[in-house]
């Protein structure tokens, strides 16, 4: 992710858009980044460059808040698409500095706040409870006040470091050696013929789907470019769910057949082979609910997982869900048994720790590969935790969780505040190709399916 920041056009990031009636000032928003910054277990870190050449970078506490970015008001609805496609293009750099920040524009009554993250922080539910969740108005022992008179968790001394510790940098760099001498010597032991070659999750027959897919590429997407555009919108989660019941489907099959057609759109309009077929990927999260989470973000948790759906190409398609609800059952399924079946995430850990012998720009070049191997992403966040719609004392009337498409050509998240379904999307400008704009696109296809929503 680091590498990936700072030297592809690969924008590594996700961000959190809330809109609240009125005016939010500067002051208020100053205290809020000061807040979030306080945390070091969240965002209140950076990542400081190892001595030793080969170790990783190490996390250290770093509770200095970055600057607001407060833009002048937006006099129509093209200038807050234009900021908010400004705020989505920022290349979040988490090194010795914040990794973050929070941006704000005010527009028809309304006052928007961006806050855009590097991914290196973390994903999905784990980050949004290290940002809002209960440490904000609880006293852990042995905490520390803030500026805002609450306390906060002192950095525990693995996830968090003061300063470097040359003899630390030195195991970490022989662990890396030790782990992928030993993945590479598996990968090497289940590549030999024999039955091990045809177990259904081992690394040999786990390699040639990716590899596969490098080969067979999409010529038309070109390079990609480090501007990004976004689309947010609100719709009714009852009309949503009835819309996808109408059509023999559910919301999440939905929100993946939206999302086929606006690539569908997108390769057609930049003369690409329509009839190829899509991969969309879908984040699974596999953490159990019932234990309460950790504090502390990490990009390693082994609860988190990905479906690879695959679905025809062709013209857009609207109609009967069936089929789409089928394979992603299908697709999680198979992306649960494969963790079942290997007990670790990443599901080629022979393949993933063996890329730690190659030098970090051909491991970075090599990710990057097979990720863009996908054309879309989906990702269905469900319930968001009540908090984030509270920025000191003042209160939203949406949240919108935005995740960005890394190396595909977009990427659609939607996240539920009670009765409302946000919808927040970010895409390549430069895999669109030519014709509407990506606002205009969405509205079109939402009154193929029916469906009132608020865009902006």
């Amino acid at each position: 992710m680091l590498y990936a920041t700072l030297h592809t056009p690969v924008l590594p990031n996700i961000a959190v858009v809330r809109r609240f009636p009125g005016d939010v000032p500067l002051a208020a928003l100053e205290a809020e980044a000061r807040l979030i910054a306080s945390n070091p277990y969240g965002l209140g870190r950076c990542l400081m460059m190892p001595k030793v050449p080969g170790a990783r970078p190490l996390w250290r506490a770093n509770p200095e808040a970055p600057p607001v970015a407060v833009a002048p008001d937006a006099v129509d609805a093209a200038a807050l698409a234009t900021w908010l496609a400004d705020e989505m293009s920022v290349r979040e750099n988490p090194l010795d500095q914040p990794g973050w920040h929070l941006g704000a524009i005010r527009f028809d009554g309304f006052t928007y706040v961006s806050m855009v993250m590097n991914h290196l922080y973390g994903a999905g539910r784990d980050l949004m409870i290290s940002i809002w969740g209960d440490w904000r108005n609880q006293a852990p022992l042995g905490g520390g006040a803030n500026g805002n008179g609450h306390r906060v968790p002192e950095p525990r001394p693995l996830s968090v470091a003061a300063e470097h510790d040359i003899g630390e940098e030195f195991v970490d760099l022989l662990k890396r050696i030790r782990t992928g001498t030993v993945g590479l010597a598996r990968l090497a032991t289940q590549s030999l013929p024999g039955p091990q070659r045809r177990r259904p999750h081992g690394e040999a027959t786990m390699l040639r789907r990716p590899l596969s897919a490098l080969i067979d590429r999409d010529a038309s997407r070109g390079k990609p470019s480090t501007r990004r555009v976004a689309v947010i919108a609100t719709i009714k989660s009852e009309a949503w769910e009835e819309a996808a019941a109408r059509h023999g489907g559910t919301g999440p099959a939905l929100q993946v057949a939206v999302t086929a057609n606006l690539l569908r759109e997108a390769r057609r309009a930049r003369g690409g082979d329509t009839f190829r077929p899509l991969r969309i990927i879908i984040p699974v999260d596999l953490t159990d609910r019932s234990v309460e989470s950790a504090p502390d973000a990490t990009m390693d948790s082994p609860e988190l997982t990905s479906a690879e759906v695959v679905i025809s190409g062709g013209l857009p398609v609207h109609g009967d869900l069936a089929e789409v609800k089928e394979t992603c059952r299908r697709a999680v399924q198979e992306a649960r048994a494969e963790v079942a079946a290997t007990g670790r995430v990443p599901v080629a850990p022979g393949i993933v720790d063996a890329m730690r012998l190659l030098p970090d720009a051909l491991t970075v070049r090599a990710a990057i590969s097979v990720h863009g191997r996908f054309d879309g992403a989906v990702s269905v966040m469900g319930g968001l935790l009540p908090q984030m719609a509270s920025l000191g004392d003042y209160a939203s009337d949406e949240v919108f969780p935005i995740a960005f498409p890394l190396g595909s050509d977009l990427s659609v998240t939607t996240g539920l505040c009670d009765d409302i379904l946000t919808f927040g999307i970010v895409a390549d400008p430069s895999r669109l190709g030519a014709g509407p704009s990506l606002r205009e696109r969405f509205e079109r296809e939402l009154d193929r399916w029916d469906i009132a929503a608020e865009v902006w």
